[in-house]
């Protein structure tokens, strides 16, 4: 998966008005739209819990920190430092999720131009059923309706390419705009999380990428895959109620 974003922006960052921080003003030491903007880059990157989302903050290299606009805690070394896991988590905790989701949705319809989601998925993902044939349907449905959408773009790897680079482990790259920022590799493992920082270790994946998308259906294909295997979970689903 490879995201691209013009952080730090509002489209990411909402809401960043003070009357939806949940703290008491005196004390703030993070703006919201920080931590608001660590979450939504953290859980596509895997975190799947409040204590995740604060690790991956944690281990965020500086540069990355920079876009997310964290405090500086050293002016004079320009040492940047993320929020707690403690902060992260009142925040959040705190926050009017359904508030936030909209909000956050509305500015990315309308910025959209700032911000791209590009998926290659192996096939295999689509045909191994997690939670029964509705819920798979509805997973794929989703898919369609944002790639219909130009949310994101989405493409399928056929299993008839057998084993490829991305056989072993998934991984996203994170673009940053501006030259000096280079992209940031993610690799979700048993042992932990992964951020690569070296050039060889970015090159790796950027080869890797572009050897996948050598090999992915083009994006109508791709959708039209999706709808097929739809169609077999929308079938099971009706033969199973």
């Amino acid at each position: 998966m490879r995201s691209q974003s013009a952080t730090p922006s509002p489209a990411l960052c909402a809401p960043t008005n003070e009357e939806a921080d949940p703290r008491h003003r005196q004390g703030r030491r993070h703006q919201l739209g920080c931590i608001v903007l660590i979450a939504l880059c953290a859980m596509p990157a895997g975190a799947r819990s409040l204590t995740a989302i604060g690790q991956w903050a944690a281990n965020a290299p500086q540069h990355t920190l920079t876009r997310l606009g964290a405090r500086i805690a050293c002016p004079a070394l320009g040492i940047r430092r993320p929020p707690s896991s403690a902060t992260i988590r009142r925040v959040l905790t705190g926050l009017d999720p359904g508030a936030l989701t909209l909000q956050r949705q509305q500015n990315l319809d309308q910025r959209r131009e700032e911000t791209s989601l590009d998926v290659i998925l192996d096939e295999s993902v689509l045909l191994r059923v997690v939670g029964g044939a509705a819920v798979m349907r509805r997973q794929l449905a989703r898919m369609v309706e944002m790639v219909e959408g130009a949310k994101a773009t989405i493409r399928i790897l056929p299993l008839a390419q057998g084993v490829h680079a991305g056989s072993s482990e998934s991984f996203v790259i994170l673009d940053l705009p501006g030259e000096a920022l280079k992209p940031i590799p993610y690799i979700e493992t048993v042992a932990g999380d992964l951020y690569l920082e070296k050039p060889d270790d970015i090159a790796t994946c950027e080869t890797a990428w572009t050897y996948l998308e050598g090999l992915a259906l083009d994006a109508e294909d791709s959708a039209a895959k999706i709808r097929e295997i739809m169609k077999v979970y929308e079938k099971d689903a009706e033969g199973g109620a």
